[in-house]
């Protein structure tokens, strides 16, 4: 049931044509300053360098999975928007995102912590089903 509503929420935001002109911070939440800069990336269609940033941040490859995004997305991404946001003592933050474009939407998990100052990124997933990126929310 939540899944199904969280999906129509979701559709009447593409509709409604909620872009944002730069990156997906979260109304009147706290925006993460390395998360919005990556997904300005996206935005922009700068799928190498996001890559790269990935790949600095998690130690992971992320130069395939960035194809298949700019193969499924061709348009890419009208805008995006933080649709929920876990934040626990101690630092660590869980995103989730979705980016919308003619092609349909996209969604991402961030976990995410500033440890002794500096930015961490522990995970990241992309998918284009709502239910796949929400079973990585802890």
């Amino acid at each position: 049931m939540f899944k199904r509503l969280l999906f129509n929420a979701i559709c009447a935001g593409f509709l409604a044509g909620g872009a944002h002109a730069a990156g997906c911070a979260l109304e009147g939440g706290e925006p993460i300053a390395e998360i919005e800069e990556l997904h300005q990336l996206l935005l922009d269609q700068e799928y190498p360098v996001f890559a790269e940033r990935i790949q600095a941040l998690t130690n992971v490859s992320a130069g395939e999975g960035m194809q298949n995004v700019a193969n499924a997305f061709p348009g890419g991404f009208q805008g995006c928007t933080t649709i929920l946001q876990r934040r626990d003592v101690g630092g660590m933050v869980q995103s989730f995102v979705v980016f919308y474009s003619a092609s349909g939407p996209l969604f991402v998990y961030w976990w995410s912590a500033t440890i002794n100052g500096e930015f961490k990124v522990f995970n990241f997933y992309l998918n284009n089903e709502p239910s796949k990126v929400l079973e990585r929310m802890r």
